[in-house]
């Protein structure tokens, strides 16, 4: 085992001086690192007067800065930077923190390590989600100013990278264009590399550089494939190839050269060909500390804390440790690595800090803070380090405010890596290595149950947030319901697809036409019903539209759902077209497709008030009689009526018309399982739009008739300037007769009708308008009479 074979160098920030940062620096990495050129800040004298400027924060405000959380205690200037600084006690402890002391200054008192000093253009004020009922904020203004606050640390993030990286581009530059003859000696490289910098951390890391560029590890002899070189300062120069303890013999010269306080340490480090758990017996790297006094650095792996170093590296000395409290190396063994990444980015381990667990459960969580959720993912590996297939096995979700918790089911009992991965701050579509875990379980939930539902790669982005479930499903009775949170205006809708699991296979062809997933939109975002037609295994994806046209639908997730069952008699839900949304319509009920063992249903929807809404029934690829569907409006409703003409699986087409067109458009399917016919005689009478348009109203009859005796009482209502008058004829439309007999009384007209024998006819109803032309008959409408004699 060694410290690898990259050509970098690591130091640590130390001194026995409680003013002094306390940083480790570990270059085994060729990290990012945030420099900031000639940075110095002097304490402020006694007997200088501070200058007064306009406050932008007051002592006691709530603020919060790079993810955490405190009061304001100090506002002002620190030296003669010009940039105003604000001193905060801290909710809970920082790894950086301090007493409230710079400097040797006690601008404020607070417990150890809950102190922190940040540039003002760095910390927004901060306000709780609790208001008096005076102050009530609605939810949609809450989840706006959450998403602007995390909006903005983000940009604050990006620049400080940007920052960061342009630094680098400068000292890297510098560094790479060193003179073959500035390398002659030690003075004179420390000279070329330092004396173009004032601030001790941009010193310390253009030597650090020049080692990472100029000097490569010795594998060879790491290996004993050839003769170690020596780890002298001076051998290293001359060959630029060494073993660890060679950079840090080297950069400790350089150092020292440039005036900076450098120390060499030995000890143990968990480098190359570590093992979760591995016991050490030798000494195996060296590395360094430097003093950075009057700088704020904001620490990688250039410059570590501390508290992030001795995961993966344990002096000799215990006094190097540089802890509050010094470990033991029984303890050192047992710690997990966090890689830089996620130290970089704020991530902290607050739960689980060893590296190997066993687990009599056959799920684990553990919990961590972090300044964002969607910069973190965790995955579930076999021993091997194979990524497990199948069900997504991992979960990570909030728990509180900057805390999450990484969930993990295990499919069966053995050996398990766990891993955290952090997402690149730069480049939002890569991932890094944050921290792996070396579990064993006694139990295991099964290959095809547990997990959870696989997010998408713009599931954060868009702005959603699961609300339940938050687990892949089992669904006894074959129905799920999944709810998302979201107020991204933006998305016009969310949509879900089923398809059986495995090969993913379209469902049987038996259920062509059905839908199996309905969506709807809640004050708080959207929810998904789910019916699975027959006990299996099914993925369900979801997807979501966007307002803009020609943009195409997003993935959102994916859950798989194990139905124990299928919905029966019939399942799914009404399938709707575009228009159905665009035309305003709202679906009042039902919300499935219908079972009606009667043969009877009827569906609600509210429309605006030029649109008319009619229903026609089908079977398999049959139109059948339009009468068999009945469309009434009251207080802006319609209700479609429907009768089935036999037993069996019906399709009901709705279509919907606007006022002045007269073209109809599709707006919804439903499908409609029947166990009898509706009656006798189904269906409904046939009503022209004059029946409406000119105020007639049925009063007794508002279906088909069905006589035992022959006789038939037929009353309509209507206003005083249209007159009635109706005809009996046979189902061949010859006609029967005469005019029927018919008395008006109030405004109604009640028509008496004696059917001649037992079969089937038709009443036709006829009518004139004063109004518009009272020499002209027309037609308004017909009833299906059924004589059926007992």
């Amino acid at each position: 085992m060694g410290c690898g074979s990259s050509k970098s160098v690591e130091s640590v920030v130390s001194s026995g001086n409680p003013e002094s940062k306390l940083n480790i620096q570990d270059a085994n990495e060729n990290s990012e690192i945030e420099v900031e050129e000639n940075y110095q800040i002097k304490p402020i004298k006694e007997t200088e007067p501070r200058k007064k400027k306009e406050s932008v924060f007051s002592v006691g405000d709530k603020v919060h800065v790079s993810g955490y959380t405190g009061v304001v205690k100090f506002f002002g200037q620190l030296g003669d930077q010009g940039d105003e600084w604000v001193g905060i006690e801290l909710d809970r402890q920082h790894s950086q923190g301090n007493d409230g002391r710079f400097q040797g200054v006690q601008h404020f008192t607070c417990k150890p390590k809950h102190g922190l000093f940040s540039r003002a253009s760095l910390v927004v004020r901060y306000s709780g989600l609790e208001a008096s009922k005076d102050e009530l904020i609605s939810l949609q203004t809450i989840v706006f100013i959450q998403r602007s606050i995390r909006s903005y640390l983000a940009n604050v993030r990006l620049r400080k990278f940007q920052k960061r990286s342009e630094m680098e581009k400068k000292i890297d530059a510098h560094v790479l264009s060193t003179p073959e003859k500035e390398t002659e000696s030690v003075e004179r490289l420390s000279k070329y590399l330092t004396s173009s910098y004032e601030g001790e951390k941009s010193k310390a890391y253009a030597i650090f550089r020049w080692l990472s560029f100029h000097v490569s590890y010795d594998v060879d002899g790491f290996f004993g494939r050839t003769e170690k070189k020596s780890s002298d300062p001076g051998s290293v120069l001359k060959h630029k190839l060494c073993v660890c303890a060679g950079y840090a013999n080297l950069f400790e010269a350089l150092g020292k050269e440039a005036g900076l306080k450098v120390h060499t340490i030995e000890g143990y480090a968990k480098g190359y060909g570590y093992e979760p758990g591995q016991r050490f017996t030798t000494p195996n790297h060296a590395w360094n500390a430097v003093q950075i006094n009057g700088e704020c650095p904001n620490p990688a792996m250039f410059l570590m804390d501390p508290e992030y170093a001795i995961c993966s590296r344990y002096p000799l000395d215990e006094n190097w440790q540089l802890l509050d409290q010094s470990i033991t190396k029984e303890e050192f063994e047992k710690l997990v690595v966090p890689s830089e990444r996620i130290h970089e980015l704020g991530v902290e381990l607050l739960s689980h800090k060893e590296s190997i667990y066993n687990f009599d459960e056959d799920h684990a969580e553990m919990t961590f803070y972090s300044p964002s959720l969607k910069i973190l993912r965790g995955k579930l590996k076999d021993s091997a380090g194979k990524e497990i297939e199948g069900r997504e096995r991992t979960q990570v979700i909030p728990c509180g405010f900057n805390n999450v918790k990484l969930r993990a089911d295990f499919p069966a009992p053995g050996q398990y890596k766990l891993c955290l991965y952090v997402r690149d701050a730069i480049s939002n579509n890569k991932w890094n290595h944050g921290v792996e875990y070396a579990i064993h379980t006694s139990k295991g939930v099964g290959e095809n149950r547990g997990g959870f539902p696989k997010l998408g790669s713009e599931f954060y982005e868009m702005g959603f947030h699961l609300e339940s479930p938050l687990e892949n499903i089992l669904a006894e009775q074959g129905k799920a319901t999944i709810t998302f949170e979201n107020y991204n205006s933006q998305i016009s809708s969310v949509s879900g697809n089923l398809e059986i699991a495995g090969a993913e296979k379209k469902l049987k062809k038996e259920y062509d036409g059905f839908t199996f997933c309905y969506s709807e939109k809640t004050n708080t975002g959207y929810r998904i019903l789910v019916h699975c037609p027959v006990s299996g295994e099914y993925i369900l994806k979801v997807f979501a539209k966007h307002f803009e046209e020609g943009q195409s639908d997003t993935f959102v997730c994916t859950y798989h759902i194990g139905a124990l069952s299928g919905v029966g008699p019939i399942p799914g839900f009404p399938r709707m077209s575009d228009s159905f949304k665009s035309w305003e319509l709202e679906l009042i009920e039902p919300f499935q497709n219908m079972y009606v063992p009667d043969g009877r249903a009827s569906v609600k929807i509210r429309a605006p008030e030029k649109v008319r809404l009619a229903g026609h029934l089908m079977q398999e690829k049959r139109h059948l009689d339009n009468g068999l569907c009945f469309s009434k409006k009251t207080d802006g409703i319609w209700t479609i009526l429907v009768h089935a003409p036999e037993p069996g699986e019906f399709k009901l087409n709705i279509f919907g018309k606007k006022s002045g067109s007269q073209d109809n458009e599709y707006m919804a399917t439903y499908m409609i399982k029947s166990d009898k016919a509706a009656g006798l005689n189904p269906g409904f009478p046939y009503l022209k739009d004059d029946f409406k348009e000119w105020g007639l109203e049925l009063v007794n009859h508002s279906e088909n008739i069905v006589s035992h005796d022959g006789q038939v009482i037929v009353t309509i209502s209507h206003p005083s300037e249209v007159s009635i008058k109706c005809y009996l004829f046979d189902m061949n439309d010859k006609q029967i007769g005469y005019e029927l007999p018919a008395e008006t009384v109030e405004m109604k007209t009640i028509v008496m009708c004696e059917l001649p024998r037992p079969g089937a006819f038709k009443l036709n109803i006829f009518g004139t308008n004063s109004l518009l032309d009272s020499s002209k008959r027309v037609y308004l409408g017909s009833y299906k009479m059924l004589y059926e004699a007992n």
